[in-house]
């Protein structure tokens, strides 16, 4: 360090002499005098210093002025030398060995753009006293284009533009289909890219989107990011626990949460038949965008061989995308659809004009989707089909409105999405209109609590109109009204006791047009029970008691009847605490009776079921099984697996 402090001292009284010459020579100061202004100045500090000389005010002094006379020397070293881009070096200690430059202590270089960290490094300069490349170690922290990766050792060449990471890690975020940000934790033994580009090219890199329990990873012998773009993988492994489960050719991640995969092979084999299928997305500097796919699928046990091509080009035009697509099925050509289509701050455009080749016939189609209001997003559109220049169908309104919704803690009311259709017959335009048809169709639904009661209400209306006269429309209004009790509950030692009650009141009115009009009365009873001690149970899962006061009328489908039905159980349950995870068991034999039917056909059905959970940190599984008995003896027909 005092060598540097000697080189600079030098050099700045060099120039600091120079200085005051000059401005002798032009007799802005005293030209005799300005010579020796540099030798007053410098004895007099060295003086000063001379006295300080090893006393804390000297430690005081002296330490800062290491780091800023460190780092001077090496902005000397890079900038007066003709580098091309400035490298700025700050660390502590800074040794200089004819061309090596070592970094001890916390070193920061900054490049361009990127911003470097680590807890070391070391520098190679040539014999012009210019930057070729540094290496550095511990804790390397890659700041470039608003990422960072973090790696054990680095490596910038600064005259190929090179870097080279080893043992990475880094963070991708990308929105998915409901704009929820997602992010990909990256590891890989080595990664390389250029510093004046943001593609990073990874070896032996393992992927996953687990926050803290890590559980699966995707394992690729190579990886390619293109930041903000999307993310391709070669020889990918998904494994579970460590486990290898699946195997990809390839593997491709969007990160911009638009962009399709550029490349897509699938093999699927399903009901004797082997498919294969291949996909091909790729966008052209001119923005235009290509879409292609194909797919062959052979019977092997028919021997049948099916094959399909279909294709989707668009393009950048004036009033939006303008895209084409076909479509060929064993040598079967598809409709032919143009359409053009354009997303705006209100409204989302899209126009459509298709020719069917095995009718022969064409249709324009025009939508506006999710026009903006203050009361939501509304959508309309409208069609028309012709043939040999006559109209075959026409479609002059189709109008969706949305749902509106009021919320007060649990209580709600809900109007639904309206929906009104007018279309006409195959007419002329003017005489379609005359003869159209409109069916209107909405719906109201409200649920209304207070404490353990529930009011629900569901209000519904429909009609249809031909030729601007009545046809046919329907209303139909229920209400059911509830309340809940728990009149036994019991839990402590080793017995438990649960009970609940909820009684039920029922109205219906229906009005069909012109005369059928129905009203519906019910009142009942829902019931469940459970009782365990020690690890086994007994209950009623299930019991529904109702008495119809007024049915409907026979022109009603599935009129409601009296009900009196009743489910028990028996059976074990228990908690299972190991290893830091928690497993739960239950295992019922259940039983269905009807006692509205004769004595001999009380009895419906039996059969098991049983359910498993496991929670190990958060991780969880669940999984439910029914098997069905016989219903005079205990043998098994089938069994439902679900798990998740």
């Amino acid at each position: 360090m005092e060598c540097y402090f000697n080189i600079c001292s030098g050099c700045f009284i060099s120039g600091f002499r120079a200085w005051l010459s000059a401005l002798g020579k032009e007799k802005i100061i005293d030209p005799y005098f300005a010579p020796w202004i540099p030798n007053v100045v410098f004895g007099i500090v060295g003086i000063i210093l001379f006295v300080l000389l090893d006393t804390r005010a000297a430690y005081k002094l002296i330490e800062p002025l290491k780091r800023v006379f460190g780092t001077i020397i090496i902005l000397i070293i890079l900038s007066i030398n003709g580098f091309s881009e400035k490298v700025y070096i700050e660390s502590p200690n800074i040794t200089l060995e004819g061309t090596k430059i070592t970094f001890e202590g916390s070193t920061t270089i900054k490049y361009k753009d990127s911003i470097i960290t680590s807890d070391k490094g070391l520098g190679v300069l040539d014999n012009e006293n210019k930057i070729l490349k540094a290496n550095l170690f511990g804790n390397v922290t890659y700041i470039f284009n608003k990422r960072t990766i973090e790696a054990s050792a680095m490596e910038v060449n600064f005259e190929s533009k090179d870097v080279v990471l080893n043992n990475t890690y880094s963070i991708e975020s990308f929105k998915n289909k409901k704009k929820k940000n997602v992010k990909v934790r990256v590891w890989s033994e080595i990664s390389e890219k250029k510093t004046d580009e943001n593609v990073v090219f990874s070896e032996n890199v393992k992927m996953t989107t687990c926050k803290e329990c890590i559980t699966y990873y995707f394992k690729a012998s190579h990886v390619t990011i293109y930041p903000e773009e999307f993310l391709v993988a070669r020889d990918v492994t998904l494994e579970f626990f460590g486990i290898p489960v699946f195997y990809f050719p390839f593997y491709f991640q969007s990160l911009s949460g638009e962009k399709e995969a550029p490349f897509i092979a699938a093999f699927a084999f399903k009901e004797d038949t082997v498919t294969i299928s291949v996909k091909i997305n790729h966008t052209f500097s001119n923005k235009s965008a290509l879409s292609f796919s194909q797919e062959y699928a052979r019977n092997v046990k028919e021997d049948k061989l099916s094959q399909s091509l279909s294709y989707t080009y668009s393009i950048p035009f004036i009033l939006g995308t303008l895209a084409i697509s076909n479509s060929i099925k064993n040598n079967t050509f598809s409709d032919l659809k143009i359409n053009l289509s354009k997303k705006l701050e209100y409204l989302n455009f899209y126009s459509s004009l298709s020719h069917s080749f095995s009718s022969n016939s064409d249709t324009f189609s025009l939508n506006f989707k999710d026009i903006k209001t203050d009361l939501g997003n509304f959508s309309v559109s409208s069609s028309f089909s012709w043939k040999d220049k006559q109209i075959m169908k026409i479609n002059f309104l189709n109008l969706t409105t949305p749902s509106l919704t009021k919320k007060y803690k649990k209580t709600f009311l809900k109007l639904n999405s309206t929906r009104v259709n007018i279309t006409g017959p195959a007419t002329k335009i003017f005489e379609s209109w005359n003869a159209k048809s409109i069916s209107i169709n909405t719906s109201l639904d409200s649920k209304i609590f207070n404490k353990n009661k529930k009011n629900t209400i569901k209000l519904s209306y429909s009609s249809f109109y031909e030729k601007n006269e009545l046809k046919n429309y329907n209303l139909y209004f229920k209400n059911e009204i509830s309340d809940n009790y728990k009149p036994l509950k019991y839990n402590k030692n080793l017995l438990y006791l649960d009970t609940t009650l909820t009684p039920e009141l029922k109205f219906a009115f229906r009005n069909s047009f012109p005369d059928k009009i129905y009203n519906y009365y019910a009142y009942g009873l829902k019931a469940n029970f459970k009782s365990k001690f020690l690890i086994f149970q007994y209950g009623v899962s299930d019991y529904q008691y109702y008495r119809v006061l007024v049915n409907e009328p026979k022109w009603v489908s599935n009129p409601a009847t009296h009900t009196n039905k009743l489910t028990d159980f028996a059976g074990i349950e228990f908690n299972l605490n190991l290893l830091k995870t928690n497993n739960y068991f239950d295992l019922r034999y259940n039983r269905t009776f009807d006692f509205m039917k004769e004595p001999q056909e009380k009895f419906v059905n039996h059969f098991l079921t049983s359910k498993y959970t496991f929670k190990y940190g958060p991780l969880n599984f669940e999984n439910n099984t029914k098997t069905t008995l016989e219903k005079e003896k205990f043998e098994f027909i089938n069994t439902k697996f679900n798990g998740f």
